[in-house]
């Protein structure tokens, strides 16, 4: 975190070399801890917290955080910046009123974040809650929501694949609690939390007509693709693998003559491309 800097309500320069661990935290307060007339200082505020030995405490930081409102910036170092520049990392902007909680609003309680990965600047992804300075408790999520806007739907599924392509390690995706994120919790989320299956696009419970249409009016969609519309595997396109998905889970009470409908549909498309291909020397095809 060397040249990373707060600035807001509080003004702070993280020291070079600073380093933050993997699921750990850090505590930024008001008076330098390394000023060795502050020694009585920093033991009282580590015993009264009963904060671990090796949690890392820095400081201290000029200005003050209104009880009110406040706005704050965590910002790094733009790379190869001269002059040097800095851009915003997260931003929050917190309230006493609604839709922020007030549960911290002169309670003794502080704004903890529900989840690493919910929106900074989002109301909801904050509660009150007594201080556990250099201890992240993401606790109280309701589980499955991932975004953290309080509804489980198909954001949330857009949010986990996201998550799985990118190979993510924040804990609050293994929803299944194996200790990895695989797609055990893709399966978790859509049969434990949603009571659903693959292919179910609208999530009512049902994998049926109704989301062959979704999916049907959306193929070959390359852009803005989600779960909603049909991107049941989450690769960010809605095709012919996204309708096998779909077909493989299908109820045995929806209409076989769909089916019937799109083998034609892309078997038309194939030949269409192949004969295509022949007139112009091309070497594939792509349905």
């Amino acid at each position: 975190l060397g040249d990373w800097r707060i600035r807001g309500g509080i003004d702070f320069d993280f020291p070079a070399g600073t380093m933050l661990p993997a699921d750990k935290a850090l505590i930024v307060v008001p008076f330098n801890p390394l000023d060795t007339s502050n020694e009585i200082r920093l033991i009282a505020f580590r015993v009264h917290y009963n904060l671990d030995p090796t949690t890392v405490v820095l400081g201290g930081y000029s200005g003050q955080l209104n009880n009110d409102s406040e706005r704050i910036r965590l910002e790094r170092p733009v790379a190869g910046s001269l002059p040097k520049q800095w851009s915003a990392e997260e931003i929050v902007w917190y309230d006493d009123v609604a839709p922020w909680t007030t549960e911290a609003d002169g309670t003794g309680n502080s704004l903890q974040r529900r989840a690493p990965v919910f929106y900074a600047n989002d109301p909801h992804a904050w509660r009150g809650q007594s201080p556990t300075p250099g201890v992240a408790l993401y606790t109280g999520n309701v589980r499955g929501d991932l975004n953290g806007d309080t509804l489980i739907n198909a954001l949330d599924l857009d949010a986990l694949f996201t998550a799985f392509s990118r190979a993510s390690q924040v804990a609050l995706w293994d929803l299944d609690n194996s200790g990895t994120l695989d797609k055990g919790d893709i399966d978790y989320l859509l049969a434990d939390v949603l009571q659903t299956k693959v292919g179910d696009a609208n999530l009512d419970g049902r994998v049926d007509d109704l989301d062959f249409a979704i999916w049907y009016q959306a193929r070959h969609a390359t852009c803005m693709s989600s779960w909603s519309n049909g991107d049941f595997n989450g690769d960010g396109v809605v095709d012919v693998r996204d309708y096998n998905l779909w077909n493989a889970n299908r109820d045995t009470a929806s209409s076989a003559a769909v089916v019937r409908q799109t083998e034609a549909v892309f078997s038309t498309t194939a030949d269409r491309r192949v004969a295509g291909r022949n007139r112009l020397g091309r070497s594939s095809v792509q349905v």
